[in-house]
This record gives structure tokens, C-alpha cells and sequence, in this order.
């Protein structure tokens, strides 16, 4: 074989490899591990709402011609503050922080938590890290509106993705009126280039580019686009940044900035050893006592 079909042949080879890793980048980024409840039971020892003797409500609500969540509605018998909304983050689902409704609703906190587009029990395929999913919880508080709930003085605690959601919901849905931002990336592609590279160190920068612009062009999202810190200045709840000292996905220095970024009021908050996704749960007792007291301090009863 000649030198010239050695190269033909090797050109071929390399650009066949480009674009599989455009393929599984852009795979990778929309395509959400559903984490099941026996997932959830084997980590955590439980899984529903029955383990805290917790009553509550299904809720099943179309906020897309294919597309149905999945969730509970925990009302409280106290006397009440308002409507407190869980939101999680990418590849996670709404099980893992039922001590979070245990709690709240004691406090007389209702609580929504449910399953975002693509992930958990809810239906989609895809995510699109905010876009769609701040239209996706509007229509969440209309649905419980519908069966009765005040949902005129609304927290969200948000988690990475779910955190992302909150800010961009704030920023056009006038009921919230708190934020709790754990782990919440600083804009998205910043935040898709960091996880790649936590899973495949040496990724290329064009690389990554190529399988987030392919993702956003599938999913129909504009990943330029998605930026709290860009968000951050105009808005004006009480919020509370929450962030992981430990955290290779967000880094510590993009909560610095979206704190700086952030008119007052606001409260800058890291928990020593904390890793992504594992933030909520390497708190200690500190943390759960720090979030209730917050959040009762900002949503007193009515």
C-alpha cells in the first residue's frame, strides 16, 4: 500500500473517531441516567414518602404534548409560610431529599417535589439544563393552584441543574419570592466542559464545542445562552448560595462569582469536604439546621 492510502487511510480513521466523540458528547450531555428508586433505597435506605410517614399526593402534570412529571405534593397541618419547591439536578431525581419535606412541612412549608423533563419518572427524552424546565415548574405551581394550593409565596431549593432552573424562573415568575442555589453551575458551557473533563481528563476544547453545539441543535436548547450569571444582577429575593468546598463538577470560584454578581439580599454558604451531588448529604446536622432556619427566617407565616 502506498503512502498516500496510508494517510487516506488514517485521515479516515481520525475523522471516523471525531465524530463518534461528537456523537457520544452530544449523547452524554442530553441524554439524563434515570436514577431509580431501588438506586435510591440501596445508597440512602429509602425511597418514598412512606418511610418518613409522610402523607401525601401524586401528581402527574403535562407540560408538553408528550411530555407528563412526575410527583408528590406534601401539604402541611401548621401554621403556614408557603409553598416550598424541590428542584434537583441532572441525572438525580426527586427521591433522594424526602428528609428535606420531612422536615419543611413541620415548619408549615407545602412541598412540591417532582421529577424533571428526561430524568427520574417523568417523561422526555431529553433535558435542556433550564430552558424548557423553567416553563416546565410555572406550570407545576399552576397545577397545585388548581387543587387548592396557595402559591403566592413560593422557595425553591435547587440543586446544579435545578439551581440554573430557579434563577431563570425567578427571573420571570413574580410567586417566588426565595432561592436556595446549591452547587449551581455559572453558565452552561463552562459548567458541560467541566464535567467532561472529570470523566475524560484530556477532552479537546473543539471537541466538547462540537458535541454541545450538536446537543443543543437535537434537544432544540441554545446552550449559549443558559447563564445565571448573567441573570444574577437583575434579581432581587433573598437568596441563599449554598456550595462544596470538594466539588470537581462546579467549582468553589463560580459560586464566588455568582455571590458577587448577586444584589443584596444574599448569603454566601460552603460546606467543608462537600463533593457534587453529594453536597445535601456531607453537611452534617449543620446544614439541615442552617436551610430551615433560612428558610423560615424568609418565608415567616403568613
Amino acid at each position: 500500500m502506498s503512502t498516500a492510502l496510508y494517510l487516506l487511510a488514517a485521515a479516515i480513521i481520525l475523522y471516523g473517531l471525531y465524530r463518534l466523540a461528537i456523537s457520544w458528547g452530544s449523547w452524554g450531555i442530553l441524554r439524563s441516567y434515570r436514577r431509580p428508586p431501588r438506586r435510591v433505597k440501596s445508597e440512602f435506605g429509602y425511597d418514598s414518602p412512606e418511610d418518613f410517614n409522610l402523607a401525601c399526593e401524586s401528581l402527574k402534570v403535562p407540560v408538553a404534548p408528550d411530555i407528563i412529571l412526575d410527583g408528590w405534593l406534601f401539604r402541611t397541618n401548621k401554621p403556614r409560610r408557603g409553598v416550598l419547591v424541590h428542584l434537583h439536578g441532572i441525572w438525580d431525581s426527586r427521591r433522594p431529599r424526602l428528609p428535606l419535606a420531612a422536615r419543611m412541612v413541620l415548619h408549615g412549608f407545602d412541598c412540591v417535589f417532582y421529577d424533571s423533563r428526561g430524568n427520574g419518572e417523568s417523561g422526555g427524552r431529553y433535558c435542556t439544563y433550564g430552558q424548557e424546565e423553567k416553563h416546565d415548574f410555572i406550570k407545576v405551581l399552576d397545577h397545585i393552584q388548581n387543587l387548592g394550593i396557595d402559591t403566592s409565596r413560593v422557595a425553591i431549593v435547587g440543586h446544579s441543574m435545578g439551581a440554573a432552573t430557579a434563577v431563570y424562573a425567578a427571573e420571570i415568575e413574580s410567586r417566588i419570592k426565595a432561592l436556595v442555589l446549591e452547587a449551581c453551575y455559572r453558565d452552561l458551557p463552562t459548567a458541560i466542559r467541566d464535567f467532561a473533563r472529570v470523566f475524560v481528563f484530556f477532552a479537546p476544547e473543539f471537541i466538547i464545542r462540537k458535541a454541545t453545539e450538536r446537543a443543543g441543535r437535537i434537544g432544540q436548547f441554545d446552550p449559549e445562552s443558559l447563564s445565571p450569571l448573567k441573570v444574577m444582577p437583575r434579581l432581587r429575593h433573598p437568596t441563599l448560595f449554598v456550595q462544596g468546598t470538594a466539588d470537581r463538577r462546579i467549582k468553589t470560584r463560580y459560586a464566588e462569582e455568582l455571590f458577587a454578581a448577586k444584589p443584596e439580599p444574599k448569603e454566601l454558604y460552603f460546606i467543608t469536604g462537600a463533593r457534587h451531588g453529594r453536597l445535601p448529604f456531607q453537611g452534617g446536622l449543620a446544614y439541615p439546621a442552617k436551610l430551615e432556619a433560612w428558610l423560615c427566617a424568609q418565608m415567616p407565616v403568613i
